[in-house]
């Protein structure tokens, strides 16, 4: 089997490296060293710092005789372009690359050196951001997923292993590694997690750590059952239409004890978010007179209410006709430049090359004008309480292939779109 080592050159993926490596020539000998490659990501986000990680990791490859493989990002470019946090953002460029590599040079997965303080962070923010039964199970052992359009087959081999017998490998072995000084702030909550709640865990339970890992090891065994229970009857109140709608019979489902979580189950397998199956469950609980009529619309898909239940089927994004026409022309004092339901003004010279008038999409957000912070444009419509109509009916200007959108138009446009004392041109969007 081929690995690939994903090193940082932090102590945790320093010492996951020479305990591969170490333990490949205790038992196979070193021939069997070729069965592992060095990868390491340079994310750019530390002046100074990264290089330094990056040459520890490559010289500690070559002096293994392992081959070395390594990326460049502009992580902070990239975060801005996908409107995703630096977080997200390194997270999505470095298993994309992992998985271009395996794919390329056919290593059968990649190691990555997650812990088990790691999944125990894991937990506590899956319980803190609402979670179901998935994410109480914390970080998989083992995984596969697609990222860039390659699979990629995940192994962590540390994940049992806590913080504290790490750094004693790492001293008594005199592993060489380098510290991330981000670590020991706290604007990302993982980093609270790890500097302020762990400490306050550890007195309450020195073990805490083992017992959340025991934990998760029984919310695995229980998610199981629970997968082989809703497997058994999930076709008593599911069926498929030949149109490849999918039919939810609220009679069988209200039959099963228990009925909210597999109600639950079935929508979030279609991809509806937890709002919607709160509001599903509510209109089934509440036996209204009006229980039927109710649409919900999550990700493609659309949620319908009926007499008889639910109708789970596609939703068809509304083609976006001519219904707007657009001036570009110098500005004056007296254009008026208030948005109203009838027109949209913006700065033409923030227009990117290539834009469009679409219908919004879920990860859609801007900072909307007066405001400083970013907001998604679903919390958007939620605040301003618009109705679904309102919602399928809004158009969204935008920059193509962007989820940071420049207008709602006859609403709201994005902080960078205003117009200023140096505009020298302005673009006035007018309903048909």
């Amino acid at each position: 089997m081929k690995i690939l080592l994903a090193i940082s050159g932090g102590i945790d993926s320093m010492t996951m490296a020479d305990m591969c490596v170490s333990h490949c020539l205790l038992s196979c000998g070193p021939e069997e060293k070729n069965s592992f490659a060095v990868a390491h990501c340079n994310f750019h986000l530390r002046p100074g710092d990264c290089d330094k990680d990056e040459a520890l990791v490559e010289n500690w490859a070559k002096g293994n005789g392992l081959p070395f493989h390594k990326a460049d990002f502009d992580t902070l470019s990239y975060s801005k372009e996908k409107g995703v946090s630096i977080e997200m953002a390194a997270r999505e460029l470095r298993y994309t690359f992992f998985a271009k590599i395996c794919a390329e040079q056919g290593y059968d997965a990649v190691a990555v050196a997650h812990n088990a303080n790691d999944n125990a962070e894991t937990l506590l923010l899956n319980l803190l951001r609402g979670t179901g039964m998935k994410g109480l199970c914390g970080i998989s052992p083992d995984s596969v997923a697609c990222f860039g359009g390659y699979p990629l087959r995940v192994i962590r081999p540390l994940l049992g292993v806590d913080r504290e017998h790490i750094e004693a490998y790492a001293t008594i072995h005199h592993i060489p590694f380098r510290t991330d000084s981000t670590n020991s702030e706290n604007e990302y909550k993982r980093n609270k997690i790890r500097n302020q709640v762990f400490p306050l865990l550890k007195e309450i339970n020195p073990s805490f750590i083992s017992t959340l890992g025991t934990d998760m090891e029984h919310f695995i065994q229980a998610s199981r059952a629970l997968d082989n229970l809703y497997n058994n009857i999930k076709g008593s109140f599911i069926s498929e239409k030949n149109d490849s709608s999918i039919e939810i019979s609220s009679e069988a489902l209200l039959k099963i004890q228990d009925w909210e979580y597999h109600l639950y189950r079935a929508l979030e397998q279609q991809g509806f978010n937890k709002e919607i199956i709160s509001s599903a469950t509510r209109l089934l609980k509440d036996n209204s007179r009006t229980f039927a009529g109710k649409n919900f619309i999550c990700q493609g898909k659309r949620l319908s209410s009926t007499r008889t239940g639910f109708i789970i089927s596609k939703e068809e994004a509304a083609s976006v006709k001519t219904e707007f026409v657009y001036d570009i022309i110098p500005y004056s004092e007296g254009i008026d430049l208030k948005t109203t339901k009838e027109r949209t003004v913006v700065d033409a010279e923030n227009m990117p090359s290539r834009w469009e008038i679409r219908p919004w999409k879920e990860g859609d957000w801007f900072i909307p004008f007066g405001m400083k912070g970013r907001k998604k444009v679903s919390d958007y419509f939620t605040d301003k309480h618009f109705s679904l109509p309102q919602k399928e009916s809004a158009r969204i200007l935008a920059e193509k292939d962007s989820s940071r959108i420049l207008a709602i138009l006859g609403e709201r446009i994005d902080e960078k779109m205003r117009v200023t004392e140096a505009t020298r041109t302005v673009m006035i969007i007018s309903v048909k």
